[in-house]
């Protein structure tokens, strides 16, 4: 089953003016499924250098993403283990990649685009901090493959253009729906560039069961890197792209991206059981905050922002506020409703994403509104916060009180 859709074409590369020469991490989509002894992972990968920039046939000649030894992290969440935010003992980064975590993780499994270096798993200690393996490579059980071929859908959806400001380029495009959208598939790209990747992991090696998955869920990101930092992710983190128009010390042209510093902070993909309810915990599922009424009370796996509002399957036990009438007097706003139509929705978290990448602006009226944690800066963990909300996880702040 599809867990998380990227886009295609949004590697930070394409956001410089010269750095189409550099090999393309660009996340595109994640499968997942599970039986009663491993968990399955499928990704897709693009490569649409043949329809954006041809002229620099180095990412087209060189081969596929394999013959690279470029680290991938996968960020599980089994709600078993000890929470962590991706930091070493040390203070450090697993790896170096310079990947932090405010969303909650408690294990980390590090491999490479090759399989020459990895897999390996590395859960928190009790400290929250990840560095040790728990079993050697051989022991680990996890199997790997890679192969060419169109992607399950049938479409590769991106936005089309490179080079940076010469295409109007900029990150933070993908939450843009002017961005010039095409169907890869449909100017000619030849499939035959993009990869699948397939990954078996043994719930063993977890410390999980089929029944874990099945009763609690698990969560879980897939991460790209070059040079020292996070690429591209799946579900998308807007960090991986928020420096990408930056330049790189080690090469002006390339992007800095290379280099800085991402702390995920959207919520993971979720396999098996969904959160719903207000679940903090998937070990205590009784622990719940009601659903807000405005949407379903099974809430669908998270992707970044779903393109189509989820349609319940019975009957809401109480009307939903109608968006016609305001739910607060005329004179108030309430906290998370970054565009004022009283309603929490992810039209708010879209609103403040793109306020934080400089493509839309909150209305002065709603600048508190949006500030979620009041910390007086408008950003993406204010959407994180907002995000959560709306799928019923339990968080610190107010969201939706009268403010």
């Amino acid at each position: 089953m599809l867990i998380a859709q990227g886009t295609a074409n949004d590697d930070p590369r394409v956001y410089r003016d010269n750095s189409m020469y550099e090999i393309p991490m660009d996340d595109y989509a994640l499968y997942a499924a599970w039986d009663n002894d491993n968990l399955y992972l499928m990704w897709e990968m693009a490569n649409v250098q043949d329809i954006v920039a041809p002229n620099d046939d180095f990412p087209l000649t060189q081969g596929n993403h394999w013959i690279n030894n470029m680290p991938i992290f996968f960020a599980i969440n089994t709600g078993l283990g000890n929470v962590s935010d991706g930091t070493t003992a040390s203070g450090g980064t697993l790896w170096d990649s310079g990947i932090s975590y405010t969303t909650d993780i408690d294990t980390l499994i590090a491999c490479s685009t090759n399989n020459s270096n990895g897999p390996f798993i590395y859960p928190a200690d009790e400290n929250g901090k990840v560095g040790v393996e728990k079993y050697a490579r051989a022991e680990t059980g996890i199997n790997m493959k890679w192969g060419n071929a169109k992607t399950l859908s049938g479409e590769l959806i991106g936005i089309n253009g490179a080079y940076g400001h010469y295409n109007n380029r900029k990150p933070g495009d993908i939450l843009d729906d002017s961005s010039d959208w095409v169907d890869f598939y449909e100017l000619g790209h030849s499939a035959k560039l993009d990869m699948f990747y397939e990954m078996s992991i043994p719930l063993e090696k977890l410390g999980l069961t089929a029944s874990d998955i099945e009763t609690n869920g698990i969560g879980i990101m897939k991460i790209s890197t070059f040079g020292t930092s996070g690429m591209d992710s799946l579900p998308y983190d807007p960090s991986m792209s928020d420096n990408a128009d930056k330049p790189y010390s080690g090469q002006e042209n390339n992007s800095n991206e290379k280099e800085d510093e991402d702390n995920i902070t959207v919520p993971l993909a979720r396999i098996g059981k969904a959160l719903s309810g207000g679940n903090t915990d998937p070990t205590s599922p009784t622990t719940t905050t009601p659903v807000p009424t405005t949407e379903p009370t099974t809430v669908p796996v998270p992707t970044t922002e779903p393109t189509t509002a989820p349609v319940p399957t019975t009957e809401p036990t109480t009307a939903p506020v109608p968006t016609t009438e305001p739910t607060t007097a005329p004179d108030t706003v309430m906290l998370g409703d970054a565009n004022g139509d009283n309603l929490i929705t992810i039209a708010d978290a879209t609103l403040i994403q793109k306020s934080a990448v400089g493509l839309d602006t909150v209305a002065d009226k709603y600048i508190k509104a949006a500030d979620v944690d009041g910390n007086g800066d408008i950003n993406i963990k204010d959407a994180t916060f907002i995000q959560k909300y709306i799928a019923g996880i339990q968080i610190e702040y107010n969201v939706g009180s009268a403010i």
